[in-house]
């Protein structure tokens, strides 16, 4: 689905960010790390990013968003 997702030709789908949430231990981060590592190599990555419950600034959007303004 994320593959899918990144290499859409159809521009009416105005989806721009691919929000991966689940459970704790359900191996998002390995699914986030693989993907992010393919584009970065096909230097197609824009951005990533997660939050870590009860990680200080990185457990708080707010901070998100400020460097996103940065």
């Amino acid at each position: 689905e994320i593959y899918n997702w990144a290499n859409r030709t159809d521009r009416q789908d105005k989806r721009y960010i691919f929000w991966l949430n689940g459970l704790a231990r359900t191996g998002k981060l390995i699914v986030a790390r693989t993907i992010t590592r393919k584009y970065n190599k096909q230097k197609r990555l824009e951005a990533s990013f997660f939050f870590l419950k009860g990680g200080g600034d990185m457990s708080h959007v707010v901070k998100f968003f400020m460097s996103l303004a940065v």
